[in-house]
């Protein structure tokens, strides 16, 4: 149950967070921004939490989520949850990033 709530709990948060910035996002778009930060949060907490323990976990089980662990990895992930959102949307307004494709056409001939 630790788990479920150290892994989706701090998500709810930057979602909430990012409410209060945007207040016209619709619906769907809340769903999916939900998806893309447990995936961030996660990445990012479980990274520094499990290397500043001194080890790298290849893959997460129910014996890691020790007492000490859970309060580190919950501490970090709501701080990241509040922080997330301001960073994102300071990133969108202040940079762009602009791709330009060009097509190359061979033209081939048809021998007859």
């Amino acid at each position: 149950m630790v788990e479920f709530m150290c892994l989706f709990f701090p998500a709810f948060i930057s979602i909430y967070v990012l409410d209060k910035i945007d207040k016209k996002m619709k619906l769907e778009d809340k769903i999916i921004r939900y998806f893309i930060y447990c995936i961030l949060i996660n990445l990012i907490v479980f990274t520094v939490v499990s290397t500043s323990n001194g080890f790298i976990i290849m893959y997460p089980d129910k014996y890691m989520f020790t007492l000490v662990f859970t309060m580190k990895y919950l501490f970090m992930s709501i701080i990241l949850s509040y922080i997330l959102p301001y960073a994102i949307k300071f990133i969108k307004d202040n940079f762009k990033i602009e791709l330009n494709l060009k097509k190359h056409e061979k033209k081939i001939k048809k021998s007859n």
